[in-house]
């Protein structure tokens, strides 16, 4: 893997005379704050962002990047696991972006785009409703608006200010779960009166050409100064479906039994829609995503009998969010959303309304910058006073360098009832970092 991401790095460079070098180093530490003890975090990680990119404004760009990964765990089981330096120290490196850009290609006023890369989709402030092309990279399980580049052709034409862009992903491209922390969580399928002995998790990924690809496509263009786009996605989910749970009896107690659960990736349509506007200095967006999917049961096997629960019914719903932000001449910031559902849910009978509200003020010319984002979430078709989740973030960083952050940040989550939070209300969080863009 070494060896790839030289090779990438190296070939990179010999594109262009004028090869720029950056990147970002960040030094993360969290812990847990339960009520008896403080835990470490072992998702968090240590990162290394290092990329190339053209430096001139010649008709071929190009970007190249690697990501290597730290974490402070240690895989030591036995006495000889301390002689291989890879259980002392658990890193990755991972080939990030690999894109190429020509313009004027294959006629005047397209770009065609080939590689690993980025969709912008949406306008939000955080939460993306339309962002369905990227998969989400929960390696960080509090990091929830990372991205995974994915390999794409993407072709775009420009006239008049309207853009379309034609995009092809030939290679499905799945989620990245966090390794530890509980974001999905198997004891929902425990019965009352049943001791799970084994529990088997299987996955069944969708096929390579031409049954795994996908294609969209995306207008942008502006009307009465306000930037709307319109698009389409037809692939498959990159979110995880359960298709059947299985209770097989095992040992010589009646009440004990094997889970086998089996899940896929479904495929799906999406229709967004999005736009953003400014009216005497307020920003003003929203944006949404319809989401299509044939109808989606599991089935559950128990030695009494199989039934099946409906996940989605095949009828589309819409899953959106809608925001405001201002800029006091003062250096105060106020950000404010409302949304209906989030990204990582599925099914129009699992979302939840939630309000967004992110305030930011600044001091000492700016070296020091304190934020506060706050979340109130609830379900509508439940007792709101029965059934809400708070989460409340403070972040503290300085800045005595315009490249050198040093910073703590706090969340705890209040959760009450059936929501989404609820098994997350006792991972309250702090993180201590120093970041450093170079």
């Amino acid at each position: 893997m070494k060896i790839i991401v030289l090779i990438i790095l190296f070939i990179s460079s010999a594109l262009t005379a004028e090869p720029y070098f950056g990147g970002e180093f960040k030094f993360s530490k969290a812990w847990y704050m339960f009520p008896d003890k403080w835990e470490v975090s072992q998702d968090k990680y240590h990162l290394l962002d290092l990329y190339i990119k053209n430096n001139t404004e010649d008709r071929i760009d190009f970007k190249t990047s690697c990501q290597i990964r730290v974490w402070d765990n240690y895989l030591i089981d036995s006495s000889d696991d301390l002689s291989s330096m890879d259980n002392l120290m658990v890193y990755k490196i991972i080939p990030w972006e690999l894109w190429v850009k020509i313009t004027d290609m294959p006629f005047r006023n397209m770009d065609l785009k080939i590689g690993k890369q980025y969709f912008e989709w949406g306008t939000a402030d955080g939460i993306h409703p339309s962002s369905v092309l990227n998969p989400d990279d929960y390696t960080d399980p509090f990091a929830l608006n990372e991205k995974i580049p994915v390999n794409a052709l993407a072709l775009s034409y420009l006239a008049f200010d309207i853009k379309l862009q034609l995009i092809w992903l030939p290679f499905f491209t799945p989620l990245k779960m966090p390794e530890y922390f509980p974001f999905m969580d198997n004891s929902q399928y425990r019965i009352p009166g049943m001791e799970l002995i084994n529990i088997s998790d299987n996955i069944t990924m969708p096929g390579r050409l031409p049954d795994g690809m996908g294609k969209a496509v995306k207008l942008n263009f502006t009307l009465l100064d306000i930037d709307l786009s319109a698009g389409y996605f037809h692939g498959y989910d990159y979110f995880p479906f359960v298709k059947s749970i299985k209770y097989i009896p095992t040992g010589n107690m009646t009440t004990q039994f094997d889970l086998i659960i089996e899940n896929f990736f479904p495929k799906m349509d999406v229709y967004t829609v999005d736009f953003t506007t400014s009216i005497k200095g307020i920003g003003f967006w929203g944006e949404a995503g319809i989401y299509d999917y044939n109808k989606i049961e599991i089935e559950i096997i128990t030695p009494l009998d199989v039934s099946k629960e409906t996940m989605i019914d095949g009828k589309p719903y819409a899953s959106y969010i809608t925001g405001l932000d201002y800029n006091f001449e003062n250096g105060f910031y106020f950000n404010l959303q409302y949304a209906y559902g989030l990204p990582y849910v599925r099914g129009k009978d699992f979302l939840e309304d939630y309000f967004l509200l992110s305030l930011q003020d600044s001091y000492f010319h700016g070296m020091l910058e304190i934020n506060a984002g706050n979340m109130l979430g609830f379900n509508r078709a439940r007792n709101a006073e029965n059934n809400y989740e708070l989460m409340l973030s403070q972040d503290v960083r300085y800045s005595a360098l315009s490249d050198l952050i040093i910073g703590i940040s706090f969340s705890e989550i209040i959760a009450k009832g059936n929501v989404l939070f609820q098994s997350w209300e006792k991972y309250d969080y702090m993180n201590i970092y120093i970041s450093y863009s170079f």
